[in-house]
């Protein structure tokens, strides 16, 4: 996206869940960057945080009651 904000699109979450995220710097100096989701609707969600360019390495977690769902993916 043209505004620098992570977007990830994950089926089958249910209803209430909350997606939060860190993006890390995987190489060089450690760079860490907090990221909360918004719900768009049709499994996309946005992230309320944007991030600078280059290469990050998003760890995602998932939670809707006592259900949690984790995942990581490279963004560039």
């Amino acid at each position: 996206r043209e505004d620098r904000r992570v977007v990830i699109e994950a089926l089958g979450v249910p209803a209430g869940a909350q997606m939060t995220a860190t993006a890390q710097r995987p190489l060089g100096t450690r760079e860490d960057t907090p990221l909360t989701f918004v719900a768009e609707g049709q499994g996309r969600w946005v992230s309320q945080q944007a991030i600078a360019p280059g290469r990050w390495q998003v760890r995602t977690a998932i939670r809707a009651g006592d259900q949690t769902w984790a995942g990581e993916a490279e963004v560039r």
